[in-house]
């Protein structure tokens, strides 16, 4: 018997290669073009140089172009429940797929500064002088963080679940002053109160409110 939640997420995936495909190709333009007249020159040093800034380029644009297609086609869910297999599971599938894009090929060599730009383009609410050291942000038109916070190496934030047939989308709240520590989780619904501390490798349950203090663990409690 065919199972119709299956076939969808099968015929999501195949969406997603062939658009996924279509946005990489356009990004590559200027970058081809670009990297064509340091060629040109015959100059070692300059075509080394020319590559480098050609691919610096091509993410640029790839983060331009990808938030535009999530934005301008409102491909992004809404706090909420869904039926896997169902339309919305679909669009969770493309925002995810499309943004792994430029997370794979692009963020792990960029600074911090270019990883929040990035995110503010998808909707994400960030403070003044945050640091974001991980690229394992799921869900940032979900995301609110405040002045001063600072997230740590590889931490993951997460606003969503799926749990059985059913996906659960919540957005994340991190107040001011904030420190996640390195490899820690924040899964859905999770609120970060201003002033806490969280230690590394920690994991923040789903709704779970944190109020200013230390904490850690798995998962977390209160330390002092």
């Amino acid at each position: 018997m065919v199972n119709l939640n299956e076939v969808s997420l099968f015929a999501g995936a195949i969406l997603l290669y062939i658009i996924g495909s279509f946005i990489i190709a356009i990004s590559l333009i200027p970058s081809y073009f670009l990297f064509m007249q340091f060629l040109k020159t015959g100059n070692l040093f300059l075509i080394l140089f020319g590559f480098a800034f050609s691919y610096f380029v091509f993410g640029i644009v790839l983060m331009f172009v990808v938030a535009l297609v999530v934005r301008l086609f409102r491909i992004r869910l809404m706090p909420g429940t869904y039926k896997i297999g169902g339309k919305e599971s679909l669009i969770w599938l493309l925002n995810a797929g499309f943004i792994s894009l430029v997370r794979f090929l692009f963020l792990p060599f960029t600074r911090s500064s270019i990883n929040i730009f990035f995110y503010r383009l998808l909707g994400a609410k960030i403070g003044k002088n945050v640091i974001i050291n991980t690229t394992c942000v799921y869900d940032a038109h979900l995301l609110e963080i405040g002045d001063n916070s600072v997230i740590g190496g590889d931490a993951a934030i997460i606003g969503h679940s799926a749990e059985g047939n059913k996906l659960i989308v919540a957005p994340v709240k991190i107040g001011k002053n904030v420190s996640i520590g390195q490899y820690t989780t924040v899964l859905p619904g999770a609120v970060i109160e201003d002033g806490a501390i969280i230690g590394a490798m920690s994991l923040i349950p789903k709704f779970k409110r944190v109020k200013k203090g230390v904490w850690g663990g798995v998962p977390i409690r209160r330390i002092k």
